[in-house]
């Protein structure tokens, strides 16, 4: 068996309203951003799998694409196959800076 890696993306249709996507274009706005215009919100899912064949796995990861990872009626989703050799790690996402939130201290009563 070989190991494949693929992307999903998922996206609302064109037709539904993203109101993550307007939330985060109000926030650009109020960033200085005036010049974008539209933001849509989506999910991007990678997926590493064993099969015979590619044509094989690609198969595999639409239909849990259909049946588990997009919602049929409000969303599409592709599907792309990642051109990265099984044995090099994906890069990590970049790490946030810890916060430390202290908590509100009140005197007693």
């Amino acid at each position: 068996m070989s190991q494949f890696t693929f992307t999903v993306i998922v996206r609302l249709r064109q037709s539904i309203l993203d109101p993550q996507g307007k939330a985060v274009l109000h926030a650009a706005h109020l960033l200085g951003f005036a010049s974008i215009r539209e933001i849509r919100v989506g999910k991007i899912i990678d997926i590493t799998i064993e099969e015979e064949t590619e044509s094989q796995a690609q198969q595999a990861i639409e239909e849990l694409a259909r049946k588990l990872l997009a919602n049929p009626v409000i969303e599409d989703f592709r599907v792309t196959k990642m051109e990265v050799s099984p044995n090099v790690p994906m890069p990590e996402p970049p790490q946030l800076e810890e916060t430390h939130w202290k908590a509100h201290e009140t005197s007693g009563v």
